[in-house]
């Protein structure tokens, strides 16, 4: 008897692996399907038939008034009312 209680107990956490492998499996599975529909959905925004981009080489960047803020609109101000240019041909990182 203790012997068969002894083997039970070995194979309790193969099996419970093999129960957890196909939790993951299942898990990812819809998740591709979901990506699959959301792949498939047609823009929301459909972009104009003809757009014009400017040459904007040689020209200063400049932001006036930026407000931003994660989350809903009840969180805090992560920039308020920041004003900045960045001169043209300067390499530029904002980190934070």
């Amino acid at each position: 008897m203790l012997a068969i209680t002894y083997i039970c107990g070995q194979l309790n956490a193969p099996v419970a692996q093999l129960a957890e492998f196909i939790r993951a499996m299942q898990n990812t599975k819809f998740s591709l399907q979901r990506i699959a529909e959301v792949h498939h959905e047609q823009d929301e925004d459909p972009s104009p038939e003809k757009t014009t981009i400017q040459d904007m080489r040689g020209r200063d960047l400049r932001l006036s008034g930026v407000y931003f803020q994660y989350g809903n609109k009840h969180a805090p101000l992560v920039l308020n009312n920041v004003n900045l240019t960045i001169p043209a041909g300067r390499m530029t990182a904002i980190v934070g």
